[in-house]
């Protein structure tokens, strides 16, 4: 770019609007007192402001890009939360039903239990663990599609249990009474089983259930 002579720039700039700070489009150099030739410093609109703009454009786009990373990740983990509270209701939302306890010869009522059922590998692993209070006449009843020898522990639940071990004839085959609490010591039926009824420790003593009663399913 061909430079003006110093006094063509020096009609175009008066004296006090040298030490003013130069708009688009003027030429200025440096102030007074700085000796040698003046070194226009040259303002264009076309040549700054393209890339002052596209600078902004790609730091607004780096923010917006950074802000919707963080909305997804917030949605991500809302959804996994929700998610896993349905599951953990509809896991403790199992069906009820009523069964009775007779004795097995004179068939005398012993006992009347309001029982969750637990069908799936799922609830059946769930159990009873991390209950902290279960109700006298209430209880969970396992429920297995054939005879069956899986051992039962007491990993992560709270509460002392009595387990009776019912047959697919509703005969109780077996009774573990009071398991202890966390144990992990591996809790087995003398015999296959079809069902088992786990109830509050001491129910079994209290309402005198043993081998040979039959249970009856409401």
């Amino acid at each position: 770019m061909r430079h003006r002579s110093p006094k063509a720039l020096l009609s175009l700039f008066p004296g006090p609007s040298l030490s003013r700070r130069p708009s688009w489009g003027q030429r200025a150099w440096k102030p007074s007192g700085i000796t040698g030739f003046p070194c226009p410093l040259i303002f264009t609109k076309s040549a700054a402001e393209p890339v002052l703009s596209e600078a902004k454009e790609q730091g607004l786009k780096r923010d917006f890009v950074k802000a919707c990373s963080i909305q997804i990740v917030t949605l991500v983990f809302s959804l996994i939360f929700v998610l896993t509270n349905i599951g953990s209701a509809f896991a403790l939302a199992l069906e009820k039903i009523k069964l009775t306890i007779v004795d097995g010869k004179t068939q005398k009522l012993l006992v009347e239990y309001q029982v969750e059922v637990a069908m799936t590998y799922q609830e059946q692993t769930k159990g009873l663990s991390q209950r902290t209070y279960l109700p006298e006449n209430e209880g969970m009843l396992f429920v297995f599609p054939a005879n069956s020898t899986i051992a039962f522990w007491m990993k992560d639940t709270y509460l002392s249990l009595d387990l009776i071990f019912i047959d697919g004839q509703g005969k109780i085959v077996d009774v573990a009474t009071h398991a202890k609490p966390l144990s992990e010591t591996a809790i087995k039926a003398k015999q296959p089983y079809r069902y088992c009824l786990e109830v509050n420790a001491g129910q079994v003593k209290l309402k005198k259930i043993k081998e040979r009663d039959q249970v009856i399913f409401h």
